[in-house]
């Protein structure tokens, strides 16, 4: 399966907080810095900012993902023009 480290910042800077099939929450730390987590429809925390995912699956333009740090297995989905703005590399199988 193909896998990608995903942005989740570009994503909130370029759609907002509120993507197609989740949310987008930040947390400003104590540096300065922020950090930027992705939520499935569920609330369930499912990426980070800079994590890698797998593509699961595609069907009608949207696409199914799992990150490779999550605790849980949570499964999340984005639109194909949510993903292209999302990725920042592809990663070495």
């Amino acid at each position: 399966m193909e896998r990608y480290t995903l942005s989740i910042q570009s994503l909130y800077e370029t759609f907002g907080e509120n993507l197609e099939y989740g949310y987008i929450t930040t947390e400003k730390a104590e540096k300065g810095d922020f950090y930027y987590d992705f939520h499935n429809r569920d609330g369930n925390l499912a990426c980070c900012d800079g994590e890698s995912v797998e593509i699961l699956s595609k069907k009608d333009g949207v696409y199914t993902l799992l990150s490779d740090c999550a605790l849980e297995e949570c499964p999340f989905s984005l639109t194909e023009d949510e993903l292209n703005v999302a990725v920042v590399c592809s990663c070495a199988q």
